[in-house]
């Protein structure tokens, strides 16, 4: 299963596209979409953006399973508290540019993710949003544990 993790902006549509590619080439081809109702993107954009990401999943023949879950203590504590426990899913989740002299992915909700060691996450950041998931090349920047690599 693949996990997203989406904020309801258009950053978060644009590495849904990914995620939507990964999960038609899984076995059970489902795509668990996460979003914390935290206010910052008004509802009915929100309903709008997830009814064309499960137009998108019908067309690649993915089941699209979307939750809309209220936020608790944090955006971080509601999104692990809801994923599911299973070491053999894939969480994906967008990153944001941060101002100058500051770590890439210092202090975000991304970097907590990536920290929970509950199941493999790839975070993205889109550079170039015209290829919308279709891209020739990924380069994936690896870091952590040594053993962690022989999963991707």
């Amino acid at each position: 299963m693949i996990i997203l993790a989406h904020d309801g902006s258009i950053y978060g549509d644009w590495v849904a596209r990914y995620a939507i590619h990964f999960a038609a080439v899984e076995e059970d081809r489902k795509l668990l979409l996460l979003h914390v109702v935290d206010g910052k993107v008004g509802p009915e954009i929100v309903v709008s953006r997830f009814n064309a990401l499960a137009g998108e999943c019908d067309s690649y023949n993915v089941e699209f399973l979307p939750q809309h879950l209220p936020l608790g203590p944090s955006v971080y504590r509601t999104l692990r508290q809801a994923i599911p426990p299973d070491p053999d899913a894939l969480l994906v989740c967008g990153t944001r540019v941060k101002p100058r002299r500051q770590k890439y992915l210092s202090g975000t909700i991304s970097e907590k993710l990536l920290r929970m060691h509950q199941c493999p996450v790839l975070a993205i950041r889109v550079v170039q949003p015209g290829l919308l998931g279709n891209p020739h090349d990924l380069l994936l920047p690896l870091a952590g544990h040594l053993h962690g690599y022989c999963r991707v």
